[in-house]
């Protein structure tokens, strides 16, 4: 590539002008000092500009030997068409340059700095040798004028569909490069979802291995606590049935031990009173627990309100016994709902209160043990566990309901013996004998009690036939203190 200025141009065309060839390197540099631009390089002249400068400053011109002095007018004509020729060059070289740089530039912008291996492959103005005449070297400028225009258009042409196709390129390669950006993201995000998938199963399968070993862990300590339980429960069963019979033998031998101390009526009378006696014992541990529970402390004080209200309110006349009969029944259904335990301790203290009152109101007023006989009588009808307990108090409170006997040891003392009849501690001796016998007579009102069809409960439990029974019994024990007076108060009602 040849960049020239406007003085290297005007040399170049003189030197190989006719006339730089007919003179020497003085005319040469004549010449060349002649045509020197009085302008920069980077301003434009327009077409004519060198016959001015050289019609205006001849005095510019240096002073030739005659010797070098062919013709004048042939050597300013000369000149002239030479400086036109290359003024024309000279456009038409920054023109060009221009346009490359603006080519390179767009380039640039389009493939990011790679222009330059292009703008490299563009031909550029280049010197040939001018020979010939100055016809013949106006010619081949203006075929080269002409050359290069055409080149000019084919470069711009070719750098057009270059820079287009460099575009097209760059943007498939952007599309291809996008679509491989793509293709890797699914790839890696595809992978990244498989890795959690695999994470996800190797979590379940740990979890459910440790949930299936957790639960072997917990059925085998299910099944041994299981195993233990039943073993403490047969040890148990085992130890309460040693205990039993343990009981069961002393109790025997203490019978047998204390036949002559225990004086009954009659096999019967003893069997029955062991019976009952049983019974009730069974019943007070039922109703012990109910009322060491602190849970049932306010069940357990409502059944104690509601008996001892409506057994003192017992009266001598038929609505206030049915009235009350009613709401002893209503008590020891509530305590029904609530357990057991309840059921127990509700009879329990019923029976108990009951046979309580023949120390209290039937000591003092005989007949009134009839109201409460048919209070007891109907609810031994209904309840038949009633029937045992109420029993079992009388026998507790009087022996002599059994009827029974107790001999005295020779090794106990007066205090002792007198707690084993039932006598309090300090009690005088007559009032001793009617508390028992205020027991006798609520025992015969209890025995000649007859319950009204209309309650629709059935017949006394406890009905007369206990009386012969009681009667024959104690006829046939020895008469003792208080035979005569148990006698007396039960025939009496």
């Amino acid at each position: 590539r040849l960049r020239f200025s406007i003085f290297e141009v005007v040399t170049l065309s003189c030197r190989h002008s006719p006339l730089g060839k007919r003179g020497g390197p003085e005319r040469r540099a004549s010449k060349r000092a002649s045509l020197r631009p009085p302008a920069s390089d980077s301003e434009e002249l327009e077409p004519g500009t060198a016959s001015r400068l050289v019609d205006a400053e001849p005095q510019a011109q240096p002073v030739l030997s005659p010797a070098a002095i062919l013709d004048p007018e042939e050597i300013v004509a000369d000149a002239r068409i030479n400086a036109e020729r290359c003024l024309q060059w000279y456009a038409l070289q920054k023109e060009h340059s221009a346009w490359k740089s603006a080519f390179v530039a767009t380039l640039n912008e389009a493939v990011g700095g790679s222009a330059d291996r292009l703008s490299s492959a563009l031909p550029m103005l280049d010197s040939e040798n001018v020979g010939g005449s100055t016809d013949e070297h106006a010619r081949a400028a203006d075929d080269k004028v002409r050359q290069m225009r055409s080149r000019h258009e084919q470069q711009r042409q070719l750098g057009r569909e270059r820079l287009l196709d460099v575009l097209k390129s760059e943007g498939e390669r952007q599309r291809a490069a996008q679509l491989l950006k793509q293709a890797e993201e699914q790839r890696q995000r595809r992978e990244q979802e498989e890795e959690r998938a695999r994470q996800n199963e190797a979590r379940a399968r740990q979890e459910a291995q440790q949930e299936a070993t957790r639960k072997a862990v917990q059925a085998a300590q299910l099944e041994r606590e299981r195993i233990e339980r039943e073993r403490h429960k047969a040890v148990q069963r085992e130890e309460r049935a040693a205990e039993a019979a343990r009981n069961e033998k002393a109790k025997r031998a203490q019978l047998a031990s204390r036949e002559d101390a225990f004086l009954f009526g009659s096999a019967s009378a003893r069997a029955e009173a062991m019976r009952v006696e049983e019974l009730v014992t069974g019943v007070e541990q039922r109703a012990k627990t109910f009322a060491s529970d602190s849970a049932q402390s306010s069940a357990r004080m409502q059944i104690k309100k509601s008996v001892n209200r409506a057994i003192n309110q017992i009266a001598a006349s038929q609505k206030q016994v049915m009235s009350k009969m009613g709401e002893l029944h209503q008590t020891i259904q509530r305590a029904e709902l609530t357990g057991p335990d309840a059921l127990a301790f509700c009879e329990h203290s019923i029976a108990e209160r009951l046979v309580a009152e023949g120390a209290g109101q039937v000591m003092l007023h005989a007949h009134s043990s009839f109201a409460i006989a048919m209070v007891t009588a109907a609810l031994m009808a209904v309840y038949p566990t009633m029937k045992d307990l109420v029993v079992a108090h009388f026998h507790r409170a009087c022996v002599m309901t059994v009827p029974m006997h107790i001999g005295r040891p020779a090794e106990i003392s007066d205090e002792e013996y007198a707690a084993k009849l039932g006598r309090k501690p300090g009690e005088k001796l007559d009032s001793y004998q009617e508390r028992m016998c205020g027991y006798i007579s609520l025992y015969a009102a209890l025995i000649q009690t007859e319950l009204p069809a209309s309650l629709g409960i059935g017949e006394n439990p406890y009905g007369i036939e206990h009386g012969w029974q009681w009667l024959a019994r104690i006829a046939n024990m020895k008469p003792r203190n208080l035979t005569c007076m148990a006698l007396a108060s039960f025939i009496d009602i």
